[in-house]
This record gives structure tokens, C-alpha cells and sequence, in this order.
């Protein structure tokens, strides 16, 4: 009796026959070209999507074995979402079987999934080395005998290879799980840590950036674990301080805050004077508040008290451009009486001057506080500026 073709597709294990002789499209047309056909890719989903994924390592010239969890081990739910990816990535690159590995990162990365497994991703990442400096040697033939490779020719090994512009795409168009991945993997060094703190900030209002302050939280965290306890050296400092100034310039108090917890768990020391200077040069009120406690705090438990100067040009500024509501907070907390000295003095009525003349106007309810912090002589000199611009 002849057995019809679709009569041997009900056969269960009849995958187990053919998939060696059709590629990964075959595969898929087949399963697809009807109704009994789908039903059987149902029945044999497991075992199917389990060589799919061996097909498509294959086909991109990849070991499945490189998967981070064996094949076999892979719940149900990991398989799909491994064999779903990888389905993405071969439609986009079936034309180049020799794809770098961080193209696939950056798929990875661009089209999540609202449930993604992990897996795909830390199996591509472990795969790779990141190469801060690469020599002219390098460039020719990277060496990646670290992870047993027998490719030689340099088009292979380039593939394996992440380089900075990889690295900070990575690091900045993370989820928070891909991200711990890649900080687990590799030493990043703090110059790349320091700009893309500096970029997610930059473009927090354009990108909308998802889970921003926690992103930054896990790279200072990763900075200072891996840096502070063994090699905070002044060039590390330098880049921790740039990622302290930005956190500023941004207005990210929650982030400064969790800066100053940080502090009292690593024990490093800040520039308060160049912090100091960096919050009157924007007008950051809250950060320099919380600058202002910290300082009082170390001047009750240290021997050697921390000594802010306020630079007269600042206070000049502040005065042109009208922050009179900043000044008032920065004599009552800061100067006191120290802003009856001669060079505060010519400042603040140059700089009232400045503001009067471009406002054409001003209203003098809002410097009337200062008289309370002025001697006689300079109620009389700033009085006698305000009015000769009447």
C-alpha cells in the first residue's frame, strides 16, 4: 500500500528524517504549507525549535554549544524566546553569514521582547572581547585563541571583536538586564563610563530614556566597585568627578543624594569647592543644600575643617542675572557678614547695575533683605548706585 505524502507527515518524528536535508527556510515553508502540516510543527514544537536554533547557529557559522545554558536545559519558555530571536536575526542577516557578533547585540538591544530571556544575549556577549586599545597589529589579525576558535583569517575574527563604539551603544540602549550583563562580562574602563553618563543625561528629554536614574545607579555602582577599593587613582577621580558635575548641571538630586550614600560606604572624598562652584554657576539650590549639610557634617567630625570661598565674580553674576532669591540663600548660608567686604560689595552693585540697565527696571522689594547683612557704609553705596539709575 503507497503511503501519500501527507499520510507520512502524521508520523510524528518525521522532522527527525527530512530536517537534515532542508535548510532553515524549507523547514518553515513546510510547516506552514497547511493546516496538518502546522499541526504536526506543533507536536514536534520542542524538538523543533531546538534544531532550528542549532540550524541558525550553524548557518552563521556558530557554535549552538556557545549557548550560555546547554540546549537541552532550556525551560520551555527560554526556547521559544531564544528561537523567536534568532528567527528576527536571521531574516535581518541571512544575506551575511559572517555577521560581527555586535550587530546581533544591537538587534538584540533595538528589539526587545516584553518578556525576553537573557540567555541570547549574555551567550553573544561571552563570545566577544572588548577591545579598548587595539594596535595596528590587531587591527590586521585580532587574537581570539582565547575561546579556542580555530578561525585564522582576520574577516572571522573581527567578528567577535567589540569595539568602543560598540560598547557605548550597548551600555547606553540597555535594558537594566542587559546591562548588568555586559558590566559583568567587562572591565569597562571609567572614560566610557563617565560619557555615557554624560550622554544618557544629555539626551534624557529626547530619548525618554526608560529607568534612567537606575541605569546611571548600576554604573557608579560599577565604577566605584570596581575602581574605588583598588586603583581610584587621581585619572579615575577625574571621570567620577565629570559624572558628579553632570549629575548637577542636570539637576538629578536623587542621584546626588545616592552619590553622598555612596560616600560614606567607599569612603572617598569630594571637591566640595569645585562642586560648590559648579551649583552657583547654574543656580542648583537643592544640590548645593545638600552640599552645605555634608560640609558642616565633615567640619563636626574632622580635625582639618573644609574651608569654601566664594568667588566675587559669582556673586556678580548671579546679580546681572537677576537670581536675587539665590543670592538671599547663598549670604544667608554661606557669606553672612563676609559680604561687607569691599570686593562682594562692588560686585553686587555692578552687577544690580547690569541687570537694572538690560530690565530697564527693578524692583526694590526684591534686594531689601540684603540691608540686614550690610554696614552703614555700604547701605550708603549700594543705595547710591540703585538710585543714580534713576
Amino acid at each position: 500500500m503507497s503511503i501519500t505524502f501527507q499520510k507520512l507527515l502524521k508520523i510524528h518524528d518525521i522532522y527527525l528524517y527530512i530536517n537534515k536535508f532542508m535548510d532553515i527556510q524549507s523547514i518553515r515553508n513546510l510547516s506552514l504549507t497547511s493546516k496538518n502540516n502546522y499541526s504536526n510543527y506543533l507536536i514536534n514544537k520542542v524538538y523543533l525549535d531546538k534544531q532550528n536554533i542549532k540550524n541558525i547557529f550553524s548557518y552563521f557559522n556558530l557554535e549552538y554549544s556557545y549557548l550560555i545554558k546547554p540546549i537541552n536545559n532550556l525551560t520551555d519558555s527560554e526556547l521559544f524566546y531564544i528561537n523567536y530571536q534568532l528567527n528576527q536575526i536571521y531574516n535581518k542577516y541571512y544575506k551575511n553569514q559572517y555577521c560581527s557578533i555586535a550587530a546581533f547585540l544591537k538587534f538584540l538591544i533595538t528589539h526587545p521582547l516584553k518578556n525576553e530571556s537573557s540567555i541570547l544575549f549574555e551567550t553573544f556577549i561571552s563570545i566577544c572581547k572588548f577591545k579598548y586599545h587595539i594596535t595596528l597589529h590587531e587591527n590586521r589579525r585580532i587574537n581570539i585563541d582565547d575561546f579556542n576558535l580555530e578561525l585564522n583569517d582576520y574577516s572571522f575574527n573581527q567578528r567577535y571583536v567589540i569595539n568602543i563604539s560598540d560598547c557605548k551603544y550597548i551600555l547606553k540602549h540597555s535594558n537594566n538586564i542587559y546591562l548588568d550583563i555586559i558590566l559583568n562580562w567587562y572591565k569597562i574602563p571609567a572614560t566610557i563610563l563617565s560619557f555615557i553618563v554624560k550622554d544618557i543625561l544629555y539626551n534624557q528629554s529626547i530619548n525618554k530614556i526608560q529607568n534612567m536614574d537606575k541605569k546611571i545607579t548600576k554604573i557608579i555602582d560599577y565604577l566605584l566597585y570596581n575602581y574605588c577599593s583598588f586603583d581610584f587613582t587621581n585619572d579615575i577621580m577625574i571621570h567620577f568627578n565629570s559624572i558628579i558635575n553632570d549629575i548637577i548641571t542636570y539637576k538629578k538630586t536623587s542621584l546626588f543624594m545616592y552619590i553622598l550614600t555612596c560616600k560614606k560606604e567607599y569612603g572617598f572624598t569630594l571637591n566640595y569647592q569645585t562642586l560648590v562652584n559648579k551649583c552657583l554657576d547654574i543656580q542648583n539650590i537643592q544640590i548645593l543644600k545638600l552640599l552645605i549639610t555634608e560640609i558642616k557634617n565633615e567640619n563636626k567630625t574632622n580635625n582639618r575643617k573644609i574651608q569654601i570661598t566664594i568667588c566675587p565674580e559669582m556673586i556678580g553674576k548671579i546679580c546681572e542675572k537677576g537670581c536675587f532669591k539665590f543670592l538671599n540663600f547663598i549670604i544667608s548660608n554661606m557669606l553672612g557678614g563676609l559680604i561687607n567686604a569691599s570686593k562682594y560689595i562692588l560686585f553686587i552693585c555692578d552687577g544690580i547695575t547690569s541687570y537694572s540697565i538690560r530690565e530697564k527696571t527693578i524692583k526694590l522689594d526684591e534686594i531689601e533683605w540684603i540691608y540686614n547683612y550690610l554696614s552703614d557704609e555700604n547701605k550708603i553705596l549700594l543705595q547710591s548706585s540703585i538710585y543714580s539709575l534713576k
